[in-house]
């Protein structure tokens, strides 16, 4: 249905991920870390030189992201997010093929890359995997993961990390008695 690369859902998983809390540490500093991610996921092609004006937006959409996933993709009121702006400037055109309607993300540089991520989310959505992303609640956490549970009910990145941190805090507190 969109042109994308095969796992939209991990594409996004990965870029979610490029900023780690726990660890404090930024993985898009410059256009070189932003047109690297764009290399290893195959969104790459046709998008031509990037700046650092390109790595705010999409520092900033990814953020956007992050909080629409963590909020369950509840609409929020604030119409003037990242992410909507970055829908309201995406481009593409259709196409029509034998499988049915391709959907081509357009333009160079921030404006391809991004209209590619945007047409990865549509995928995700269209092949009803976007509910199965999630970012984990843990405090100083916030890790993007895609939720392969059966009856996808995980809630944290990790059991064994989050999971038991979070239950240890909530212990600790029933025992303090607060």
């Amino acid at each position: 249905m969109v042109e994308t690369v095969p796992d939209s859902i991990d594409v996004l998983v990965a870029f979610l991920n490029t900023r780690h809390v726990e660890l404090h540490r930024e993985d898009l500093a410059g256009p070189g870390d932003l047109d690297r991610f764009a290399s290893e996921h195959g969104l790459d092609r046709e998008v031509g030189r990037l700046t650092a004006y390109d790595v705010v937006a999409a520092r900033e959409l990814r953020e956007a992201l992050r909080t629409r996933v963590a909020d369950g993709w509840e609409a929020g009121d604030d119409d003037t997010s990242s992410l909507v702006a970055t829908a309201a400037a995406a481009r593409f055109s259709l196409a029509m093929t034998p499988e049915g309607v391709t959907l081509n993300p357009l333009g160079t540089g921030w404006a391809l890359l991004s209209a590619r991520l945007l047409a990865l989310l549509l995928d995700a959505r269209s092949a009803g995997t976007l509910a199965r992303l999630k970012v984990c609640p843990g405090e100083e956490c916030a890790w993007a993961f895609h939720d392969r549970s059966r009856n996808s009910s995980r809630t944290w990145c990790s059991e064994q990390v989050c999971g038991a941190r979070t239950r240890s805090r909530a212990y600790r507190q029933r025992r303090s008695g607060r």
